[in-house]
């Protein structure tokens, strides 16, 4: 989670109308007066600004694009799956793969500050001709922070050519 901090100082919320535009009617009277309202206080800590970009790490949002795949472990034919994750801070990611046996998980070096792009590839040496499922999690972690983020379950279904049998 962000650490906010207050705003401390002196003649906190003290203001300062700067005037850009005045304008009269016929008759001389004021009508309206542009101006800008700028900050008159002395900041010793400027304290958390809250923006769109704050509340969004504020909310841990990180978006699967989906999360299942389905890939062909057969001989013939390897197959991988890509999967995306749009985020809304740089984040490390961390893979837990317990069926390593079966199938790989890798983060592509195509992945950014934006999106994380997996890539899950099936093994020549699975066995058996029915889809299995299996199970893998992604840990996001804020790279600035450290802080955990959040976690992903995926779920990866093997096919396997039953003409292919059990070589």
């Amino acid at each position: 989670m962000i650490k906010f901090e207050d705003r401390q100082g002196a003649n906190l919320n003290r203001k300062i109308f700067e005037v850009e535009k005045v304008e009269r009617d016929e008759a001389g009277e004021i009508i309206r007066i542009i101006g800008t309202l700028v900050r008159a206080d002395e900041p010793e800590i400027e304290g958390t600004p809250l923006n769109a970009e704050n509340l969004s790490l504020l909310v841990d949002k990180y978006y699967p694009i989906r999360t299942t795949a389905t890939i062909s472990a057969s001989v013939s034919g390897m197959k991988n799956d890509t999967l995306k994750i749009e985020i809304a801070e740089p984040l490390s990611v961390s893979i837990t793969n317990n069926y390593s046996q079966y199938f790989t998980v890798t983060n592509s070096s195509k992945s950014n500050d934006e999106e994380i792009l997996l890539v899950i590839e099936a093994k020549q040496d699975t066995v058996g001709t029915e889809t299995t499922e299996h199970n893998f999690t992604v840990t996001l972690t804020s790279k600035e922070t450290g802080v955990k983020r959040g976690t992903i379950t995926y779920t990866v279904y093997i096919t396997k050519n039953p003409s292919e049998g059990n070589d």
